[in-house]
């Protein structure tokens, strides 16, 4: 063996050339480290700095294949100290060829490349290697003959907290296997024989589809009794049979949410723990979610992805046929230029069916199904169990039948619920909602919609934005928040309005009552006899073409008649009191004759027991009796006064718009 050894104060540059004689040698200094090894072992040197490092190659020499090197840096757990910013290159030769490892240092991009090796043998490389400290977030562009790759490999002890790279593993050219190796082994993070360790894996990409021989891929590998944080790794196969692993763990729980694409070949690909998604490409594929909520995938499929079948896998056809599931909760389907037809079917558990682009048909079967048609005129049957629907297209049909559960569709368009759905939330930029003859639940975005309830008794809730209501049942109850717009009830039926609605038009030509609430309400009646009362607030109240009665309530409000005989009812003195900025107008003009103020519910004298009547005196001014009422006229204006203790002052006074006179038959007394 030969080394040179150069030192300068801060940069710590260190070069190696090992020149192999196959024995497998540690040590404790630089120079006892000859040849190249076969398992990972510390070999310490020390820097003259007071810190421990560790620089370990290897290769195994057992048979005289599947050769492996280590190749990074790091400490040795009583130094916490990395070299930032070294530089070190290293070579492994033997038998006249060479095979050369060469880093940059830490977060290094490493191209490996085997093209001369040993005879030539198998090789691997292991990088981002970890004693009680941080590994590097390596690349690696590998191409030649490899047997196994390791991005990081762990057998730290238990403190302190361990936290791995995200590493990046390309499979480039054509790789081939020596020595009648039929597969490339490659683990994004490889954790070994860890005893109460705390430690964070990488999320890991493995890229293999250059390679042209089967692969078998981790995105995490374990053996582990500590606590492990694993990656989300994303790994993908080449062209021939694979077998791919998110996550090899003890737990049938942990593990990272991992994306695993089989590409061509007849691939295995097992999930495990956390919520993965799991592509087999091309071929007869088996799909092995593991513990969580794991999705198949079909968005890459050329043409129509056909029949996928989660219950009975022997009815796939196209893309799927010959794929099998175990595990999987979920399906994607195609989702590429114009679509394509996909017919994908859920077992008796809850399922995810996401149709993509195209027409697409979705049947949850058994369990509270999600069934998302996307884009295109999509068919969906929920089945058994409380399912919910997203409808993007107007041309979706939603299928339930009686006692199938309690159901949702969520919207992006304009929706009117199918039979024996109870729920609708409109999403997106849909804006009206319509419900069936069931109790239903509608619900509003931050648009201005329109919520009707139609059959059943409803709850609608509009949210944010001008929402409407239509009201057709006793039992409907409309829900808003303040501050969420000026919204409008639409009844068919004596309706009053809930807290934080503004309006209320009544619809048809019954005789309805409507009601407001503490707010300043506006109130319009329809063609029939209404009797409108507009409550606490300053309202605006219009009765329509009926003989309406119209009380404003507390509050400076606004009273209009409209055609038909009126009756404007007042109740109490407070309800308009002296002074323009209390008193009652009424506008639209008052018909003498047939529309009358109605003053009957006030005592007109509080100096008496009982309920007192009001005197009509004209125009004359008060003098000094209580329950006089008089008016005055300005030019087409006229202002009623009424004094109910004697004192010839105004307590009650009312405005009424475009005449010149009053007489005793306009009131009631």
């Amino acid at each position: 063996m030969t080394s040179a050894k150069r030192w300068k104060r801060g940069l710590q540059m260190a070069t190696f050339t090992f020149v192999g004689n196959e024995n497998a040698n540690n040590g404790t200094s630089l120079a006892a480290v000859q040849g190249i090894h076969s398992v990972f072992s510390a070999s310490y040197w020390t820097d003259g700095f007071g810190g421990n490092r560790l620089i370990s190659f290897g290769v195994s020499t057992t048979d005289g294949s599947n050769r492996s090197a280590y190749f990074d840096v790091v400490t040795d757990g009583s130094n916490q100290t990395w070299w930032t910013g070294i530089t070190v290159y290293s070579s492994i030769s033997g038998g006249g060829s060479a095979t050369v490892l060469t880093g940059t240092g830490f977060n290094s991009a490493i191209p490996v490349t085997y093209d001369n090796v040993f005879n030539p043998e198998t090789q691997a490389v292991v990088a981002g290697l970890l004693a009680n400290m941080f590994a590097g977030s390596d690349r690696f562009d590998v191409s030649g003959q490899v047997s196994s790759i390791w991005g990081d490999y762990q057998t730290a002890p238990s403190s302190p907290p361990a936290v791995l790279g995200n590493d990046i593993i390309v499979i480039a050219g054509s790789t081939t296997i020596a020595s009648g190796s039929t597969s490339v082994t490659i683990y994004g993070d490889a954790l070994q024989f860890i005893t109460g360790a705390t430690v964070t894996a990488g999320n890991d990409i493995i890229e293999g589809t250059s390679a042209i021989v089967g692969l078998t891929l981790y995105g995490d590998f374990a053996s582990v009794s500590g606590t492990v944080t694993y990656g989300d790794d994303s790994l993908f196969g080449g062209s021939q049979a694979d077998t791919i692993y998110g996550d090899s763990v003890s737990s049938t729980t942990a593990g990272g949410d991992d994306a695993l694409m089989g590409n061509g070949g007849d691939d295995v690909l097992f999930g495990g723990g956390g919520d993965d998604r799991l592509n087999g490409g091309a071929g007869a594929d088996a799909l092995d979610g593991g513990a969580g909520f794991d999705v198949a995938y079909y968005t890459l499929s050329i043409g129509s992805t056909g029949i996928v079948d989660l219950l009975d896998p022997g009815a796939n056809t196209e893309d799927a046929a010959g794929d099998t599931f175990i595990g999987i909760e979920g399906i994607r389907g195609r989702d590429t230029a114009f679509g394509g037809f996909d017919d994908l079917r859920g077992d008796n558990l809850a399922n995810s069916l996401w149709g993509m682009a195209g027409d697409d048909q979705l049947s949850g079967r058994g369990g509270n199904d999600l069934l998302d048609g996307g884009a295109g005129a999509d068919t969906m049957f929920g089945g058994t169990g409380d399912d919910i629907y997203i409808d993007a297209a107007a041309g979706d049909v939603t299928t339930e039948n009686a006692g199938e559960g309690t159901d949702t569709v969520r919207s992006f368009v304009n929706w009117t619920l199918g039979a024996n759905i109870e729920r609708l939330e409109l999403l997106g930029s849909a804006a009206n909602g319509t419900g069936n003859a069931l109790n239903n639940t509608l619900v509003g975005n931050s648009l201005n919609n329109l919520l009707n309830g139609a059959g059943g008794n409803d709850y609608m809730r509009g949210g944010a934005g001008n929402d409407i209501y239509v009201a057709a049942s006793a039992g409907d109850v409309t829900a808003e928040n303040a501050g969420q717009g000026t919204d409008t009830v639409r009844s068919y039926i004596d309706w009053t309005l809930g807290a934080n609605v503004e309006r209320l038009e009544l619809q048809g030509s019954s005789n309805l009552n409507g009601t407001g609430n503490s707010l300043n309400n506006t109130l319009i009646g329809n063609s029939g006899a209404n009797v409108l009362s507009g409550g606490a607030g300053n309202d605006y109240i219009v009765g329509g073409s009926g003989n309406d009665t119209l009380n404003g309530g507390a509050g400076r409000d606004i009273l209009i008649g409209g055609a038909g005989n009126d009756v404007f009812d007042f109740n109490l003195v407070s309800e308009s009191r002296a002074g323009a900025a209390f008193r009652d107008s009424i506008n639209g003009g008052f018909s003498h004759g047939a529309d009358r103020i109605d003053l009957a519910t006030i005592d007109a004298n509080t100096l008496v027991a009982g309920n007192q009547a009001f005197s009509f005196i004209g125009s004359a001014a008060f003098s000094g009796v209580a329950g006089q009422l008089r008016y005055t006229n300005y030019s087409g204006t006229i202002i009623i006064d009424a004094d109910v203790n004697g004192d010839s002052t105004t307590d009650m006074q009312i405005l009424i718009a475009g005449t010149n006179f009053m007489t005793g038959t306009d009131f009631i007394v």
